[in-house]
């Protein structure tokens, strides 16, 4: 009995050992799996934190930029209307309408990057949120393209035509309504077909198209003569970021315009894709042919 009773004792102490050794084991499995959990979380803290710190730095950049030159034509100006050392000036017509040009641009480029900074911001709070919460000034509506196209093609193709560009619109016939948000959809198109005509050398061509499909709308905006490398394409709808030498003219911007496309098409459960190569850059934007509506039902048909 003594043999037995040991022999119990060695069996169930094995098998406590072999449960202590399986929940030391589990345990730590946990614990390392927990401390990879919060490095990635630190890691990720720290991206952010990156991030903002380089934001920061270039939103203070950007608003310093049009302030040093208003303070610069300002001076000019000074020097222009008031005595120098108490001899009276005669003004200089030319000149002072060249200062307080710039003073003007200078005034309206601060102005559009506050309110690009604010409406990128809103629609970063608003982002996941559905339509018919998300944007209490506008409700989405049937939206008639074949009409409605036309009419925001137009001001452009007349920009186009100023700087000796050719510019393409293509409706096929019988192009349904779509159910969208139509202010947010003109802004979307206005920045892709304002980026066009900036950046499209005199000559070359700028297109409008669409095609419906079962589900969805492609609307494409394409201009000819430029080319993104490729390694820059996955950036330009980042803040205030700009293509290395895009832009030969100098004619300048927020560099907000394709990171507010990206978050308006987002609102437009919709999707925006770039490609660019052998000359032609085209931005292809897919729509929903019917926008879901939180809290209401299938929308009614447009009338014919």
């Amino acid at each position: 009995m003594a043999l037995a009773d040991h022999l119990s004792t060695a069996i169930r102490q094995a098998e406590l050992f072999q449960q202590v050794q399986e929940l030391s084991r589990t345990l730590e499995e946990k614990v390392q799996a927990r401390t990879a959990q919060l490095d990635r979380q630190v890691q990720e803290l720290q991206r952010l934190d990156r991030l903002k710190n380089d934001f920061l730095s270039t939103v203070s950049h950007e608003l310093r930029t049009p302030l040093s030159n208003m303070k610069m034509a300002i001076r000019l100006l000074s020097s222009v209307l008031l005595p120098a050392q108490g001899a009276p000036r005669s003004p200089d017509p030319a000149k002072i309408s060249q200062y307080l040009k710039v003073l003007d641009n200078e005034c309206e480029r601060e102005i559009k990057l506050v309110e690009d900074l604010l409406e990128l911001q809103q629609l970063e709070v608003l982002k996941g949120l559905r339509p018919a919460n998300a944007n209490g000034s506008q409700q989405p509506c049937w939206l008639e393209l074949q009409e409605w196209l036309p009419q925001i093609a137009e001001p452009f193709a007349q920009e186009a035509h100023s700087r000796h560009q050719r510019f393409s619109l293509g409706i096929p016939s019988g192009l349904p309504a779509i159910f969208t948000l139509p202010g947010v959809l003109k802004s979307v198109l206005a920045e892709l077909l304002k980026n066009a005509c900036k950046f499209t050398p005199a000559g070359h061509l700028i297109s409008l198209q669409a095609t419906c499909h079962s589900d969805h709308l492609d609307i494409q905006v394409l201009n000819t003569g430029v080319t993104i490398p490729l390694e820059e394409q996955k950036r330009v709808f980042e803040k205030f970021y700009r293509v290395p030498s895009a832009d030969p003219w100098r004619q300048g911007g927020t560099g907000l315009g394709l990171a507010l496309v990206r978050q308006r098409v987002s609102l437009l459960q919709g999707s925006i894709h770039l490609n660019s190569e052998a000359n032609h850059t085209c931005f292809t934007l897919r729509l929903p042919r019917v926008l879901p509506v939180f809290g209401q039902g299938k929308p009614a048909q447009p009338r014919v």
